[in-house]
């Protein structure tokens, strides 16, 4: 950043040296010298603003107060760092702005989801998945309320939320995990067990994955030989 600025700074000062030079003969050159001038002072004054993406979504909310995007943006900063109130703040303010604004409803569902106000949560997901249909945010959204209807403990709802995040990305390893522990919770020892299984196809090295496989394959075994021996 600051090689760059030197450079900007060196060049303004190079075109204003240019304007005396040729004042009297291009008229025109002088023109496009002062928008030149014009833009990289304005890119200087950007770059300032850029330091941190609170200081550029604060920027971009002071300057663009109806932009609902320069809100949620700045809201996820604020999250970012740790500010949750002012998080929380930003993203109502998107919200007021538009209301079918899908990530801002997620957004505010996860800081719901935190303070385990699951109801609310679970009605900022739903009124979001209504508004987009992108589908990585529908992935996102549909894990996100499996999550918070797994913690209320609706285990089959939760369940056909993960169902739906994995169709929409056959790829997304962690809702296959998440699958496996509500299988899990559920008892359902095949089921959990094949849901690991995904999941470390994805990301083999997932600790967490293996550890539910090797449980639920035990318990899996545990459960056959239990009923080998009834029946008996």
């Amino acid at each position: 950043m600051l090689k760059i600025f030197e450079q900007k700074i060196k060049y303004n000062t190079f075109a204003q040296k240019g304007v005396f030079l040729m004042s009297a003969r291009y008229p025109a050159y002088i023109t496009f010298i002062f928008i030149l001038m014009v833009y990289y002072a304005a890119t200087i004054n950007r770059n300032t603003a850029w330091k941190d993406d609170i200081a550029l979504w604060q920027d971009v909310a002071v300057k663009s107060p109806g932009n609902p995007r320069g809100h949620n943006n700045l809201g996820n900063a604020y999250k970012g760092d740790g500010r949750i109130e002012d998080a929380l703040r930003e993203y109502k303010t998107a919200l007021k702005l538009n209301p079918y604004l899908a990530d801002a409803r997620n957004n505010l569902g996860v800081i719901y989801k935190e303070k385990s106000l699951l109801d609310e949560a679970i009605a900022e997901y739903r009124e979001a998945l209504r508004h987009t249909h992108f589908p990585d945010h529908l992935k996102a959204i549909h894990r996100n309320l499996g999550g918070a209807l797994g913690r209320k403990g609706f285990l089959d709802e939760a369940a056909r939320e993960y169902e739906e995040a994995v169709r929409l990305d056959p790829h997304d390893g962690d809702s296959y995990y998440n699958l496996g522990v509500l299988y899990s919770q559920k008892g359902l020892w095949d089921k959990a067990a094949n849901a690991f299984s995904e999941a470390l196809k994805i990301k083999p090295d997932d600790t967490e994955a293996q550890e539910g496989l090797q449980k639920a394959l035990l318990l899996r075994q545990f459960r056959r030989g239990t009923h080998s021996g009834l029946s008996r």
